[in-house]
């Protein structure tokens, strides 16, 4: 799939699923990361008959830098930094910390986190430019237990897809453009998805709304 046929994360989600179905199970679980891979995962969830989870992460920006990325934090508790010299103040940390654990409860409604231990985890981005946000998921994945980890994200530069099949268990894409200046030329409508709204999403996604008679 082209960046001009991509059109909606809705729309990725769906091309994804037909590379997905091989690794359908019943103990799959999908995890769609904050904010735009929400919107692909639950399609590719809802395509597979899954249980999901919409996971909260927080991109730490480097302040003598702010277009770099200088670390993820990824609920429940895991902290990766860019580099070994990349530090995170306590105070700081805990406020991040306290912040994707406030937002991870909000969007399941309080009910307790799904337990990955033992079990095969498909994790969902909409996009990736650097990749460090998906690296910090999947190790953050595999510490909670699961057994295997796969990734899919419609679209990435080639680097970034080559760095995560060295750390997951397989890669799923779609489009491999050179590099990824922004999601809007893959993606020309604005994401405009706030905490509520995951939360209304997650909750009607779990439980549907019945059949009109």
């Amino acid at each position: 799939m082209k960046r001009e046929e991509m059109g909606s994360r809705q729309a990725a989600g769906q091309a994804l699923v037909a590379q997905l179905r091989p690794y359908a199970a019943p103990d799959v679980v999908v995890l769609g990361v904050s904010r735009g891979g929400i919107l692909v995962g639950l399609e590719v969830a809802g395509a597979l008959g899954a249980p999901f989870e919409a996971l909260a992460v927080r991109v730490i920006v480097d302040p003598q830098q702010p277009e770099h990325t200088a670390g993820v934090v990824v609920e429940p508790d895991y902290v990766e930094m860019s580099s070994p010299a990349g530090t995170l103040d306590q105070p700081d940390a805990a406020e991040a910390l306290e912040d994707v654990r406030r937002r991870g409860d909000l969007y399941r409604g309080g009910r307790e986190r799904r337990d990955v231990a033992g079990r095969r985890v498909i994790v969902v981005s909409d996009a990736a430019s650097t990749g460090m946000t998906l690296r910090g998921v999947v190790a953050a994945t595999r510490a909670r237990g699961a057994r295997e980890v796969i990734v899919a994200l419609p679209v990435a530069p080639p680097g970034v897809f080559a760095a995560l099949h060295d750390l997951a268990d397989g890669v799923i894409g779609l489009d491999v453009p050179a590099d990824l200046i922004a999601r809007k030329v893959h993606y020309p409508t604005p994401l405009e998805l706030d905490d509520e709204e995951i939360a209304r999403l997650v909750r009607q996604f779990e439980q549907p709304a019945p059949p009109a008679p």
